[in-house]
Formats: structure tokens, sequence, C-alpha cells
């Protein structure tokens, strides 16, 4: 299955390839909340818990290389901006802008980052339960997510995204 997708997103595929996935299988007293592992070089852009009481359900955070939220920060996703490209559990590889938004408990691990010229790719080892390209941003219907997904560069500088606060990688 090494093919990009850009439109059409087999989330039921992503979903297969977690339930093999050999980071889902966590100590279960270490499953407090939705943690992030960014072991790049580079920062991420996740989603937790709204602190700019603007009515989204969530917010962006810049999650900084070689560290990890802590325990008690639920992190529920991974924003990948225009030019950017993730690459999930079987090769799927996505363009951004998008969100990628996991259940409760889930152990989100960005572990690389391929600075292919014109292409930057960050490998993310935990697959999504859902995809959201920023024209799903929305509170009003169900098909949507309310979280901010910004289209371009420019969008995610204006929302000024807040530091996460951060733990030691594990």
């Amino acid at each position: 299955m090494n093919e990009v997708l850009t439109k059409g997103i087999l989330i039921e595929e992503l979903v297969r390839e977690a339930s093999r996935s050999l980071v889902e299988k966590e100590k279960p007293e270490n499953l407090v909340s939705g943690r992030c592992f960014n072991e790049t070089d580079m920062h991420v852009v996740i989603y937790g818990p709204n602190y700019k009481n603007d009515g989204l359900h969530n917010s962006l955070y810049v999650l900084k290389s070689k560290s990890a939220t802590p325990n008690d920060f639920d992190c529920d996703g991974v924003y990948i901006p225009q030019g950017f490209q993730a690459k999930f559990p079987g090769g799927t590889i996505l363009d951004g802008p998008f969100a990628a938004k996991y259940d409760n408990l889930k152990r989100i691990r960005v572990t690389s980052y391929e600075g292919t010229p014109g292409f930057p790719t960050y490998t993310i080892l935990t697959a999504p339960n859902a995809i959201f390209k920023p024209e799903k941003s929305g509170c009003n219907d169900s098909d949507k997510v309310c979280w901010p997904i910004p289209s371009t560069f420019n969008e995610l500088q204006t929302y000024g995204p807040a530091d996460a606060p951060t733990a030691p990688l594990e």
C-alpha cells in the first residue's frame, strides 16, 4: 500500500495496520491520557486541551524536538502543515495540511523526519482513527471535527500555537 493519498483517505486500512502495531501494546499503567512522543529533530504541531476558549474542542501546541507530553496532558492528534507529508503504518503517505485524530489513550509516536527536498515527511508509527482536511473543520456538522485546521502556514502562525508542556522521552 505504498501510495500517496491526497483525497480519498482509507481510514479502515490505517486502523487495520494500527491493530498490528507493536507500539499499541503499551503497559496499562502508562495509559493515563493520550500522549505524544516527538523523537525527531524538528518541532511537531499537536492537538491538546483548548486554552483559547474559542469554542473549539482542542487547541494547537508545538511539541519540541526530542520530547514527549506529560501523563496529565491529553494529546488528541497531530497537525501536518501545508508543504509537509506524514507517513503512516503500511506506507500510506498523506499531504498536509490535515489533522490526524486519535482516540483516547493512544500513544502517538513521531519517529523520524525525512527532509526530502520539497516534501519534508514525518513518520508516525501510530495509525490515526480519522483524518480531517481544513474543509472538515467546523463545529456544526456531524461529519466535521471541531478543531482548528489551518489551510496555510500563515494561518497556522496567525493561530499562534502555544508551547506544549514536555516530559522526557521514554
